[in-house]
């Protein structure tokens, strides 16, 4: 069985600004702005009465690769991103070169977590939205825009395609 005891600790803060631009007998124009921003904190992975290592990897990426690229860590904020940091080099016998967190580059060895460090987050800083309403005479058109800013994207498909660890089988 599942069992959550853990504790998180969230702080964030919420706007919106509605307006009413144009409003008169036949015509009504509403909009609105609303941005949020959460910042998070895992505190305790466990309690007293079940304990826990203060770490747990998951987010495993499928097929060939099978190496796990979050790592729900106390302390740390949730969605980060965790994996070997290369430039883009290689050894001769086709190995990446990756920078430990120590900041020694060396070749690397096959999803050694030694060589894993935080190489982004995937949670978004700040989430907004827009929305507006137009209202003519008994008919209504509205439409929102949305997005988010400040986080990083894991690009599996470059991941993938690029690993020198991976032997492709061409299609006959």
């Amino acid at each position: 069985a599942l069992i959550n005891v853990s504790v998180m600790n969230n702080k964030g803060a919420e706007l919106l600004l509605s307006v009413i631009p144009v409003r008169n007998k036949d015509f009504e124009w509403v909009s609105a702005l609303t941005m949020s921003y959460n910042s998070n904190r895992l505190v305790a992975l466990g309690n007293d009465e079940y304990t826990h290592a203060g770490f747990q990897y998951v987010a495993e990426l499928p097929g060939p690769l099978h190496v796990y690229t979050q790592r729900v860590l106390e302390g740390e904020e949730l969605g980060n991103f965790w994996g070997p940091k290369s430039f883009g080099g290689v050894t001769s016998d086709g190995k990446w070169i990756v920078e430990y967190p120590d900041g020694t580059w060396v070749p690397a060895l096959h999803h050694e977590i030694g060589e894993f460090q935080k190489i982004g987050n995937g949670v978004p800083d700040v989430i907004f939205n827009w929305g507006n309403s137009f209202s003519y005479k008994g008919f209504n058109l509205s439409f929102q825009l949305g997005g988010q800013l400040g986080f990083d994207i894991l690009n599996y498909q470059r991941l993938f395609y690029q690993n020198n660890s991976i032997q492709y089988i061409p299609l006959k």
